[in-house]
């Protein structure tokens, strides 16, 4: 029996054997290798468009419109606003001012100890009782306390003053008993004990600070009787490193 043609096949009767005979498979599989290649091609890209019509579903109407570059635009800008904020925070800090060296010793005409003259050439002992020169201690700020001072908050803000010019301020007091009570109350100065001798150089007020300007050179540069927390040392720091003497006075 000889099958009829389906409609709309144009191939006239009986071709069916020629048709087939028409068709080759080859012998090397190897042949077909680009034919594969294009197949694995297209349903990559299949792949990708599924995937992508997958995402575009989690956005809305506007962002499928218009693109996601703007909601990916605020992300960055959030990604990046948080990572600058984490380098001020947990970031090195500034190494601050840089810290005045010690030059050689001057050999002015007038007296030891005296203003215009070199600092007195004694010795203080620390907290930990290192012996220590009084004239290595260049250039820096003397501030010398009495016994039952009050001195903390005007320590603090001798402090604060001497920092941005990289000179360090030295508290020296009269016994380790008075140092160690004011060092309760600020920590960060360094303490030394010299028997009351620098008081009685320089003089003082009750319950007041002296303070005692000392230049790179060693020079005595300022004096400051009864210094207090409102007392202003830019002048007297200023004399320390290049500026002309000042005269003694009283805050």
């Amino acid at each position: 029996m000889i099958e009829q043609p389906q409609p709309g096949d144009d191939r006239p009767p009986g071709d069916d054997l020629t048709w087939a005979e028409s068709f080759v498979i080859p012998d090397d599989i190897s042949s077909l290798e680009a034919d594969v290649e294009a197949w694995r091609r297209e349903q990559a890209e299949n792949r990708r468009k599924a995937r992508r019509r997958r995402l575009e579903g989690l956005f809305p109407h506007r962002a499928r419109q218009f693109g996601v570059t703007a909601p990916m635009l605020i992300v960055t800008l959030l990604v990046v606003g948080g990572l600058g904020a984490a380098m001020i925070f947990l970031g090195p800090r500034g190494a601050g001012p840089e810290p005045q060296v010690a030059k050689p010793l001057a050999t002015p005409t007038v007296p030891d100890g005296t203003l215009g003259g070199l600092v007195p050439a004694s010795t203080l002992t620390s907290r930990g009782g290192d012996v220590i020169s009084l004239r290595a201690l260049r250039p820096a700020v003397l501030t010398l306390i009495p016994n039952g001072c009050a001195c903390a908050q005007a320590i603090s803000h001798i402090n604060a003053v001497v920092y941005p010019y990289g000179i360090q301020q030295y508290v020296i007091a009269p016994t380790l008993l008075t140092l160690t009570a004011m060092n309760r109350e600020d920590l960060s100065a360094n303490g030394l004990v010299d028997g009351g001798v620098l008081r009685r150089v320089y003089g003082g007020e009750d319950h007041k600070p002296t303070i005692v300007v000392i230049g790179a050179n060693g020079v005595v540069r300022a004096i400051e009787i009864g210094a207090n927390p409102e007392t202003a040392l830019n002048e007297d720091l200023d004399a320390a490193l290049s500026g002309p003497l000042l005269s003694p006075s009283s805050a």
